[in-house]
């Protein structure tokens, strides 16, 4: 900003207004390159675990209806769990000094 010159951000919306007008709509995208390399590590682990304990853990399906096939869905809390910890273990790869 120029010495001189006072801005003023009153909220969200006059915030991205004034900062498009000023700058170009590609000002509201600085910074997002290192947020999206971050992310995708993460994303990885975290899909990869639950992968993992899928592979290990196999549910088993009991077919509910006989006449259409119909097999019983996994438990949600299995897939909390499961979520969870992918989320923990991709948490601890890839942000170490968040967890310490």
């Amino acid at each position: 900003a120029v010495s001189g010159t006072k801005k003023h951000y009153n909220g969200t919306i006059r915030t991205v207004i004034l900062t498009a007008k000023e700058e170009g709509l590609l000002a509201l995208y600085k910074g997002v390159t290192p947020t999206i390399l971050g992310a995708m590590p993460y994303e990885g682990i975290k899909f990869g675990t639950v992968g993992l304990l899928e592979k290990f853990f196999p549910c088993e399906r009991r077919i509910i209806n006989e006449v259409t096939g119909e097999v019983e869905k996994p438990s949600i809390w299995r897939k909390i769990c499961f979520g969870g910890l992918g989320g923990i273990m991709a948490g601890l790869v890839t942000y170490p000094n968040d967890t310490v």
